[in-house]
């Protein structure tokens, strides 16, 4: 643990939003894009109030699920994600068990924090709404750390309302795999 990893995704998985491939031990979410998000300067609050009224914001679901190479149980709460989990490069694992469920609000460009087993911690930032060909999508920047250690930082572009699917942290006997769903959150009508 306690190891950066960086990596391109297959083309193949960027159509489903599962991006997650084998790498020494740790089977790490990969990029799809690099973007370097450097913070804005502070704005007075007058300013920064008015700039918030027109911001986007996105709505994700982060779950933890703990796969097990044996049995064949399947949590029916992830039903939703049968498909991606239950195909390759995850179909090695048998059984799927939902540890944790969360949900996060993500006003655009500030991080919101969420943790998982292990005493693990990590931030998802909603960068911006890419539109391209009739299809929308959301372009995220997940970090995951172990204590102060960062075990993986990159940006992905995935379907408004798809899933994507981290794997890699070894847990009691298997494997965490964290599963976010993320929707751009519509914008109030204007008068």
């Amino acid at each position: 643990m306690g190891k950066f990893v960086k990596s391109s995704i297959p083309a193949r998985f960027v159509r489903t939003g599962l991006a997650a491939s084998a790498c020494a031990g740790f089977l790490g979410l990969l990029k799809l894009s690099a973007v370097s998000a450097q913070p804005a300067p502070a704005a007075p609050a007058a300013a920064s109030a008015k700039a918030d009224e027109g911001k986007e914001s996105a709505r994700c679901l982060v779950r933890s699920i703990h796969a097990l190479h044996e049995g064949s149980a399947f949590d029916a709460q992830l039903e939703p994600l049968k498909a991606q989990l239950k195909n390759p490069p995850l179909s090695a694992w048998k059984s799927f068990r939902q540890l944790d469920k969360q949900e996060l609000n993500l006003p655009q460009k500030e991080p919101g924090n969420f943790s998982f087993p292990g005493d693990h911690r990590g931030t998802l930032q909603f960068l911006e709404k890419v539109e391209k060909d009739g299809k929308l999508r959301l372009r995220l920047r997940l970090e995951l750390f172990d204590g102060s250690a960062k075990l993986l930082s990159t940006t992905v572009l995935i379907d408004n309302g798809g899933t994507l699917l981290q794997a890699g942290t070894k847990h009691q006997g298997g494997m965490l795999v964290l599963g976010f769903t993320c929707q751009i959150n519509k914008q109030p009508n204007k008068p």
